[in-house]
C-alpha cells in the first residue's frame, strides 16, 4: 500500500479555507441541514434553470439536504444547492426562499485514494 501523502489545493474550500496534506485513506464528517420544500419552486425563479429538479421545478413538500460541497458557481443569487440524500448527487438547486429548515443530519464518508473516491457514508445522527 502506498502511503505517501499529497496536498490537494482544490480541497481548500472544502475544509474551512485551510490547505489539507491527506493521506489514503482517512474519514471526514459533515453536518447538512435538512429541510422541506414549503411551496411550489419554478425553474423560473432561477437563473440556472438546468440545475433544477424536473418537471418545471421541485414540488411543495419533498424532503431535501443541503449540499455540503461545491457548486462551482452554477447557483442564481438566492439559490442554494441541495440533494434528495444527504451528501450524495445529483446536487440541484432551489430557491432558499422556498425551503423550510427543519432539522440537521451528520454524515461520516469515508474516502479512499487521497480523496478521489468514497468507499462508504453513514448517517451518524439526525435531528
Amino acid at each position: 500500500m502506498n502511503n505517501h501523502r499529497v496536498y490537494y489545493p482544490q480541497a481548500t474550500s472544502l475544509y474551512g479555507g485551510r490547505a489539507m496534506t491527506l493521506g489514503s485513506d482517512f474519514t471526514r464528517k459533515y453536518t447538512v441541514r435538512k429541510g422541506v420544500i414549503k411551496r411550489f419552486a419554478s425553474t423560473e425563479e432561477c437563473d440556472v434553470d438546468w440545475i433544477m429538479g424536473k418537471n418545471g421545478g421541485v414540488e411543495k413538500g419533498r424532503i431535501i439536504y443541503e449540499y455540503p460541497f461545491s457548486m462551482y458557481g452554477c447557483l442564481s443569487e438566492g439559490g442554494i444547492g441541495v440533494t434528495n440524500k444527504p451528501c450524495e448527487t445529483p446536487a440541484y438547486q432551489v430557491p432558499e426562499s422556498a425551503v423550510k429548515w427543519t432539522g440537521e443530519v451528520v454524515v461520516e464518508i469515508s474516502y479512499t485514494h487521497g480523496g478521489m473516491e468514497t468507499s462508504g457514508m453513514k448517517i451518524l445522527s439526525e435531528t
